[in-house]
Formats: structure tokens, C-alpha cells, sequence
């Protein structure tokens, strides 16, 4: 079940992992339960996370505008050729977007009702994603766009900066 890499630096063995292979971790689990061909749970893997991915944005659409936009960006999400690519191949790119979508929906919610489990949630899909792909830092910019405060809420942008560092301090610790 550990991943293995293998490349050659300088005509000597080397090691250069440069993100975690989940998609492969979670396939071999699939097949040291389950039994069958690393090919079909692959695949399978990599739908059921296109499925939750798609269930996740209608989610996050509806909460942040409205129903009518919530199925337009649905349907968008599940006719894009990347999408339908990607989320039939075996490569841990579903579960970076499902995870980036789950961790801006979590944070969403936990910077508006303060509740641990939403804390909790958003940390640990965002070290899912930073797992799975260590460039997604730029998931921390448009976090960081949603510390502005609501018109009208009267919160102070540090209170939600204070919040959004929570979260990434939690995520940053999960890992190890």
C-alpha cells in the first residue's frame, strides 16, 4: 500500500515525490477489501469522486446564489470534457476537485456559524487537497477573499482572518 517511485537523477536511483498518489492508495485498499482488477477500482474510485464532486458544487452554488444557477453550474460541471475525463481516469484529480469544492463549502459555513464540525471538515478536505496536490496553494486566495465581511454583518475582517488561519493551521497540523 505505500507508493513507490521510481526515477533516475543523474543515472542514480532517486526519489522525488512530488504529490501523494491518493487515488492509487484508495484503489489499493479497494482491492485488498474487495479483490478484483486495479483497472476497474481505479475507474470507480475516480467516478465516485466525480459523483460527490458534482453533489458538492450544486450544494455550494445553491448556498452562494440559487437554485436556478445551482443547476446551471451543475450541468456545466458534469458536460465539461475535462470533468468527464478526468473523472473517469485513474489519477488523483477528482479527488483534488471534490475536496477543494467540500473544503470551500465547510468554510463557508463554519466562517458563518462558528461550529467545530465545520472547522473540522474544512481542514481536513484542505489537507486532503494539499496532500493530494501541493501547488493548490492558490486555494488559499480566495479563502482568504472571503474573510471580507458580509455588508451589513458587522463582523470585522479579523475575526474571519483569525477564523480562515484556524483552518489552515488545523489543516497543516492533520497530516502529520
Amino acid at each position: 500500500l505505500y507508493p513507490k517511485l521510481n526515477m533516475l537523477v543523474q543515472g542514480e536511483p532517486s526519489l522525488h515525490l512530488i504529490h501523494y498518489p491518493l487515488s492509487s492508495l484508495v484503489t489499493a485498499v479497494m482491492v485488498a477489501c474487495f479483490g478484483g482488477g486495479y483497472d476497474v477500482w481505479g475507474r470507480f474510485q475516480a467516478v465516485v469522486f466525480f459523483s460527490l464532486a458534482a453533489f458538492w458544487l450544486f450544494r455550494l452554488v445553491r448556498l452562494l446564489m440559487d437554485e436556478k444557477v445551482a443547476w446551471g453550474a451543475l450541468i456545466f460541471f458534469i458536460l465539461c470534457p475535462l470533468t468527464i475525463i478526468y473523472g473517469q481516469s485513474f489519477q488523483s484529480e477528482m479527488i483534488t476537485v471534490f475536496s477543494s469544492i467540500f473544503f470551500f463549502y465547510h468554510l463557508f459555513y463554519f466562517l458563518n456559524t462558528q461550529r467545530l464540525r465545520n472547522l473540522l471538515f474544512a481542514s481536513l478536505a484542505l489537507a486532503v487537497v494539499l496532500l493530494a496536490r501541493p501547488n493548490a496553494l492558490y486555494l488559499v486566495l480566495p479563502a482568504l477573499y472571503l474573510c471580507r465581511p458580509a455588508d451589513g454583518s458587522g463582523e470585522s475582517f479579523s475575526k474571519r482572518f483569525y477564523r480562515i488561519s484556524l483552518v489552515f493551521l488545523t489543516a497543516s497540523v492533520i497530516p502529520f
